[in-house]
């Protein structure tokens, strides 16, 4: 291999793929021939470059951090991201290096399904390496996929495939068109048909001899790993094209028929032209059978929010948005039905962004009620656009936000009552988790989060702010800061009854201070130990009328009023699976 730091690839070969579109097949070949090695798959790439990357990935170590961190350290260093560039080809020479050493060979074949998140990135580092593009039919992909994912029990990780089945072959498109003339496109269906013809062109490219040896694979070890393909490459000896009508037997079951082609529809004819294939055709072939129950409707089974990664790539395009109704939000046999009211408040971009939120996230029995707000006019086409998902539009309320709220929360039916402002939105796991506390931790009646992600312009996390320990040192602000809003707060409808079901509309920024008083009066807040939303930051003129309308209200206040009990907390106790309420402390002096 060449010099470490001079290295750009050259000995490397990359299967790029859908996940089950036949490339452990292509790799099991390929590795066949006497200058190429190569093992299970092993993501060594993976980490490293979606460390480039600023959406697609969650760590618990806070990533969004780690990213700022790097990319900020990467500033200060003659060359800027080059040098993180060129310390990634250092490492790939030195592991793809001592994989070879010893071996006479002059290849290594790489892959996994997964580096189709990030083949700009790798094309970045290792420019001279070879890339073959796999194609294959996606309704054949779909229908290997159903063989292990065939019950009502199962159907869920139909979500967690969703990078697999929607949104690969864009990006397999997009690789593509970013190499070019360099790129080795190979459909499946030519691999299995003419194994000989198209290995041989694949081996011309790369630059070694067709050995015609390769082709039968049968006698051959398996690579050791995990992550290999152990059940359908074993079960011949060399590839046979039997497999490649097996798809059209998907129409037969009203279930897997509804699957298949909700992803043909959301892939479209434009993208499955340019996989080459008949967008018409393959239509058609998932038409008709027999009548039956749908038992899991699409937009239950594919919204985008559930795959993490999916989250901040949802905006601020709708183009992977699913067609929905509100059928699947309202299930009476679900327990704590989840009442989300979104004032218009605010600009339209801001607005969508919270509905959106709400919406590409997969806890079932969520109801969102969208309040108009008449003196901030000009969402009214956002309002049409996502009605289809919406359980209620509110007539205009006049009175600005807080009035829209209160007639928000007047038509909701859930057991757990929230709101979120113009320049609020949940995250990826809020309503899950929720819904979680509430119905493990009964004696938890309302609840907000610990702690807020702040979010910059385009919506990307730049800042965390705390919640204090109780609301004596956020009334009498012992430490210096002003009042801020009441935020992501989630309270139980026998509370919210409790206390008299109103926010105080006379107050026309910070009705929520004054809520949040009269709640704690009856029972305290429990704090969540994780952000349950982000905030854009706000401008100042904005948070400064909310201040001073807030410390306005609060100053008319005797402290003695102020309960000074510090907030409760749920923990996730992990070896039980399930969330505890710890006790509040002794009250504060």
């Amino acid at each position: 291999m060449s010099p470490r730091s001079e290295f750009r690839g050259e000995s490397l070969v990359f299967i790029l793929s859908q996940h089950r579109s036949g490339s452990t097949l292509l790799q099991q070949v390929l590795g066949g021939h006497s200058q190429i090695l190569t093992d299970a798959e092993s993501f060594v790439m993976l980490h490293p470059l979606y460390a480039l990357k600023t959406t697609g990935f969650r760590a618990e170590y806070q990533e969004w951090e780690a990213r700022v961190a790097v990319h900020e350290f990467l500033e200060h260093l003659a060359g800027g991201e080059e040098t993180y560039i060129e310390a990634l080809r250092a490492m790939a020479a030195v592991l793809y290096g001592r994989a070879l050493e010893g071996t006479g060979k002059q290849y290594f074949l790489d892959k996994t399904p997964r580096y189709a998140g990030v083949i700009p990135e790798l094309h970045r580092v290792l420019p001279e390496a070879t890339y073959i593009f796999l194609l294959r039919n996606p309704m054949a992909i779909i229908a290997s996929m159903v063989e292990r994912i065939d019950r009502p029990s199962t159907y869920q990780r139909y979500t967690l495939v969703r990078n697999d089945t929607v949104l690969a072959p864009g990006r397999l498109l997009a690789g593509i068109d970013l190499l070019g003339p360099d790129a080795i496109v190979v459909h499946y269906e030519d691999l299995v048909t003419d194994p000989a013809g198209v290995v041989a062109g694949i081996c011309e490219r790369i630059g070694v001899d067709f050995e015609p040896a390769m082709i039968d694979y049968g006698d051959r070890p398996l690579p050791k790993g995990r992550f290999y393909d152990r059940r359908g490459v074993p079960k011949h000896r060399r590839p046979q094209p039997e497999s490649l009508h097996k798809w059209r037997a998907l129409a037969d079951d009203p279930q897997r028929r509804h699957i298949a082609r909700s992803i043909l529809m959301e892939l479209g004819p434009d993208v499955v032209a340019r996989l080459g294939y008949s967008f018409d055709e393959l239509l058609a072939g998932v038409s008709g059978g027999p009548e039956g129950t749908v038992v899991c409707p699409w937009p239950s089974l594919m919204l985008p929010a559930v795959a993490a990664d999916a989250y901040l790539e949802a905006f601020p395009g709708t183009g992977d948005f699913p067609p929905g109704t509100t059928e699947r939000r309202i299930r009476p046999a679900t327990p704590s039905r989840i009442s989300v009211v979104i004032p218009t408040h605010g600009s339209p971009a801001r607005f969508e962004r919270a509905v959106r939120s709400v919406l590409l996230q997969a806890r079932p029995n969520v109801e969102v009620i969208v309040a108009p707000d008449a003196t901030q006019p000009g969402s009214e086409a956002m309002v049409e656009k996502y009605r289809p998902w919406l359980a209620a539009v509110t007539e205009p309320a006049p009175g600005g936000f807080f009035d829209a709220v209160q007639r928000g929360l007047e038509c909701a039916t859930g057991d757990v009552l929230t709101w979120l402002r113009p320049d609020q939105e949940h995250l990826p796991w809020t309503l899950a988790t929720v819904g979680e506390i509430l119905s493990e931790c009964t004696d938890v009646e309302w609840l907000c989060g610990e702690e807020h992600l702040t979010l910059d312009e385009h919506g990307r996390p730049v800042g965390r702010s705390c919640l204090p320990t109780s609301l004596a040192p956020w009334v009498r602000r012992s430490d210096g800061d002003h009042l801020e809003p009441l935020l992501f707060p989630f309270i139980r409808r026998t509370l919210w009854d409790r206390a008299g079901a109103h926010v105080d509309v006379t107050l026309v920024d910070a009705a929520d201070a004054e809520l949040a008083v009269r709640l704690a009066r009856l029972a305290p807040a429990t704090l969540v130990p994780t952000p349950l939303g982000g905030v854009q930051l706000a401008p100042w003129w904005l948070a400064a009328r909310h201040v001073e309308e807030a410390e306005s209200y609060v100053d008319s206040l005797d402290p003695a009023e102020v309960p000074a009990q510090p907030f409760a907390r749920v923990r996730r106790d992990v070896a039980a699976g399930v969330w505890r309420l710890e006790e509040p402390e002794a009250a504060l002096a």
